[in-house]
């Protein structure tokens, strides 16, 4: 039921929502001591559980709301945590590829068969004396 009646006081289920009094045929039986729960669609109901009582329902709200987040993360607690992890993955890629850097080998980055096809000669000669030193010709 959308709306539930208690001595006079009305509570108003939420819109996606809906009301449920066990052994209620129809909001008119409801009657002091009937616990009556909210039901959300996709979402959960603040207050969850009503009571009637003789003076009317016990909470202070005439109406149920639904939230997605209750009890998790709110939304800008959401993008914190989305912002935090890419920041740190981010980071770790940095440090990974700096990493990386300084344990290259020391042909790394020469290209010699791309870049010189005429062979060391026509390398420059600080390239030629490291390739020198490294590719030493077979006897």
């Amino acid at each position: 039921m959308k709306q539930a009646p208690c001595n006079g006081d009305l509570f108003f289920a939420p819109t996606d929502g809906d009301i449920i009094c066990t052994g209620i045929a129809d909001a008119s039986g409801i009657v002091p001591g009937t616990t009556c729960k909210i039901i959300c669609t996709a979402a959960y109901a603040t207050p969850d559980v009503i009571t009637c009582q003789t003076g009317g329902w016990d909470t202070e709200l005439d109406m149920a709301t639904c939230d997605a987040t209750k009890g998790g993360l709110g939304p800008t607690a959401q993008i914190g945590l989305i912002l935090f992890v890419l920041a740190s993955l981010c980071a770790g890629t940095f440090l990974y590829q700096k990493f990386k850097r300084k344990t290259k080998s020391p042909t790394r980055g020469l290209n010699l068969p791309e870049t010189f096809p005429h062979g060391i000669a026509s390398a420059p000669p600080e390239w030629a004396k490291t390739a020198s030193t490294i590719f030493k010709p077979s006897t």
